[in-house]
């Protein structure tokens, strides 16, 4: 009732601005109407001269009384007001359609935050979110596929061991090892590092500049900078960043977040001094979410901190639902996207438990699609497999060959780390066989030994064990 009430009221507020900025228009169709065929130049009907805020009885009486010779005076006037009554209902019924139309699925009264970031108008926090991350275990069923020793090694091939860290690698180090972590200068060779000192370091922006890599004579770039939105996280290639001090991915700082259970509120820095919170964060990069941008990271950080929400709005008040991402999500070829593509099932499995086990978020029709599609993916898994336990660039056979480094054990090893992340969180009806799975974890145990010296942690490896 209550929103009845607002699509009422802003209809009637769009077509009060209509008729007080168009009064002659009105006159006109109220006199054809009435049978006024002609109207005197000098009558202050006149469109020149009519003035809106006149008493619109007198002036019909006025009027009225100029055409009194008319058998059918009174019968017009009455036509008169009725077609006056008929425009201004009409009127009101589209004001109210457009203000449903203007309103539907957005949190945002008045004009869209794009507008008002282009005056300087402030922008305040209007992203419905939850104020501690939803969480996902593993599913478990699969601890026979994984020995000791092969824990061992995926785990001492995840080491922190960069030193100084960049932020992507700071970002996959909390993901793995989580904010209460602790690491000596005898375990890593370097500094001490402990996930406070990780979590500190990638949300202010000065503690970042002074503990992040720099290369030859830069700063290394800003990393958090202040937004009309909020906070903005600088992405690593995009034409903002310097070096590699930016968010490795669209998303991936809200979802780190998550993963490592960081309340909404937590204190963030930008370059300027200005302390936000990690809201903020979250707010801007909803704002800044369109179909050009990668789908796979926000995707699953809008599952952990929005439901019971279904649906969010960019900055130019278009409103998406977990429907629109799912869908294209599952519209995109098998192996397209970074990392070869293996981040999109990851989200699929993401979405899907979430809306399972904590809100639904999908409908029906759409859930029973993605569901079928990540057992086709866990089958396609099966059937492309090697002998030898691995998958090829194109796992997918769909010709797609998505961002790895062109080294072959290196692709290798992180095409399977990806695909044990993700079947590690799935139901047991989604992922591949268990044999599939053990011949997979003793192949990527195989390929880093094959290693002379490690350049890269392997994070997924480490996450997936």
């Amino acid at each position: 009732m209550v929103h009845l009430l607002k699509v009422f009221l802003g209809g009637t507020c769009i077509i009060s601005e209509f008729l007080l900025q168009c009064p002659a228009l009105c006159v006109a169709l109220v006199s054809h109407n009435a049978g006024w065929r002609e109207l005197p130049a000098s009558s202050s009907l006149y469109f020149g001269q009519l003035d809106p805020y006149r008493d619109y009885e007198g002036f019909v009486m006025s009027t009225n009384s100029n055409y009194s010779s008319r058998e059918t005076g009174d019968h017009k006037l009455k036509v008169g007001w009725l077609a006056m009554l008929f425009v201004v209902l009409m009127l009101i019924a589209v004001g109210c359609l457009m203000s449903f139309l203007r309103g539907k699925g957005t949190h945002f009264s008045g004009e869209v935050p794009a507008r008002l970031a282009v005056r300087g108008a402030k922008i305040p926090f209007q992203i419905k979110c939850r104020n501690n991350p939803l969480h996902l275990e593993p599913i478990l069923g699969l601890e026979s596929c994984v020995t000791d020793e092969q824990i061992l090694l995926s785990l001492n091939a995840s080491l922190p061991l960069w030193h100084p860290p960049s932020v992507p690698s700071l970002v996959h180090e909390l993901k793995l090892w989580g904010k209460d972590c602790m690491f000596t200068k005898e375990q890593v060779g370097g500094e001490s590092r402990t996930g406070k000192m990780m979590l500190e370091t990638l949300l202010n922006d000065q503690l970042c500049a002074e503990r992040t890599v720099k290369l030859g004579n830069g700063n290394g770039g800003t990393y958090l900078m202040d937004s009309p939105f909020g906070i903005h996280p600088i992405q690593s290639g995009s034409y903002d960043a310097i070096e590699y001090r930016g968010e490795p991915h669209y998303g991936k700082l809200t979802m780190l977040m998550a993963l490592s259970d960081v309340p909404i509120f937590t204190p963030v820095t930008t370059s300027s001094g200005r302390v936000g919170t990690l809201a903020d964060i979250l707010q801007d990069t909803i704002m800044n979410f369109h179909w050009g941008q990668e789908q796979e990271f926000i995707g699953c950080a809008l599952a952990f901190w929005l439901p019971p929400e279904k649906s969010w709005t960019n900055q130019f008040g278009e409103t998406f639902t977990f429907d629109d991402l799912m869908e294209h999500l599952l519209e995109q070829p098998l192996g397209k996207g970074c990392c070869g593509g293996c981040h999109v099932p990851y989200t699929v499995v993401t979405i899907l438990r979430i809306d399972k086990e904590h809100s639904t978020i999908l409908s029906e029709k759409i859930r029973r699609r993605a569901e079928q599609w990540i057992k086709n993916v866990a089958k396609i898994l099966e059937t492309n497999q090697l002998p030898d336990g691995t998958w090829e660039r194109d796992w997918g056979k769909t010709g797609q060959n998505g961002f790895l480094y062109g080294d072959k054990t290196l692709d290798i090893i992180t095409l399977l780390g990806h695909h044990l992340e993700w079947i590690a969180i799935a139901n047991e009806e989604w992922r591949p066989s268990r044999d599939c799975v053990k011949r997979a974890v003793v192949a990527v145990s195989e390929q880093i030994e094959q290693l002379p010296e490690l350049q890269i942690p392997f994070i997924q490896n480490g996450f997936a064990v």
